[in-house]
């Protein structure tokens, strides 16, 4: 049975990413009140992993949504139009080579001005977009194992934190390399690590769990942590 991601409501539509193996990924917008699709917008990538479907939640903003293709196409497409205003491919565009096991899992984040999601890629880690153009305006050195998490936001000494989850190398319940990374949203600096938390296959996002506080888990007997972030008076 194919793997449907969720779903995101906006003024009165619901958008969904949905997808064909053998054709490729479909932005579908459907009126919220009752369910009549309004517009669809489908692009070529065809393949499959295992478990099939889509995995990505379309975020919308103003008169634009973004998607996340399993395959790594990123597309803005103007909800006026129904037609792409850019598209950029985040695994391939930083050297990716075969897929991930899973498949590219990705929500994408906005953030002012900027569009944010985690390539993995070797030659970048996470990547802010220019929502509008599609320019990159920054990007992080490759930050670990490949997962299936998305960057989420966090509050550390009233400023805003960009964390990351990645990957580490071995077997359930232990193995080592992965990392939860602390991140300027606005630059991509590197603010903080935290190396340990073990997980071969994360998927939840971080949660600010308030006052610095940062939860995680994850399965395969990872288990959960929860980190305090302080910022120190050097900065």
């Amino acid at each position: 049975k194919p793997v449907q991601a969720s779903l995101t409501v906006y003024d009165g539509k619901v958008y969904l990413l949905d997808r064909d193996d053998q054709t490729g990924d479909a932005l579908r917008c459907l009126d919220l009140a009752t369910g009549k699709e309004l517009w669809n917008f489908a692009y070529a990538a065809p393949g499959s992993v295992m478990f099939p479907g889509s995995r990505s939640i379309p975020t919308a903003d103003g008169n634009y949504v973004y998607t996340c293709g399993p395959y790594g196409d990123l597309y803005c497409i103007d909800t006026n139009t129904h037609k792409p205003v850019w598209n950029k491919n985040v695994w391939k565009d930083f050297g990716g080579g075969d897929i991930p096991r899973w498949a590219i899992t990705q929500n994408p984040l906005v953030y002012g001005e900027l569009l944010i999601l985690a390539s993995q890629a070797p030659q970048a880690g996470v990547v802010a977009y220019n929502k509008l153009t599609g320019q990159v305006v920054w990007k992080t050195p490759s930050l670990g194992g490949v997962g299936y998490v998305s960057p989420a936001l966090a509050k550390v000494s009233g400023q805003d934190h960009l964390v990351m989850v990645t990957a580490s190398e071995g077997r359930r319940g232990g193995g080592s390399g992965a990392k939860v990374v602390g991140i300027e949203p606005r630059t991509g600096k590197i603010l903080w690590e935290y190396t340990n938390w073990q997980c071969p296959i994360p998927v939840p996002s971080a949660v600010d769990a308030s006052d610095g506080r940062i939860l995680i888990t994850g399965g395969y007997e990872a288990g959960a942590a929860m980190i305090q972030v302080e910022k120190k008076a050097d900065g």
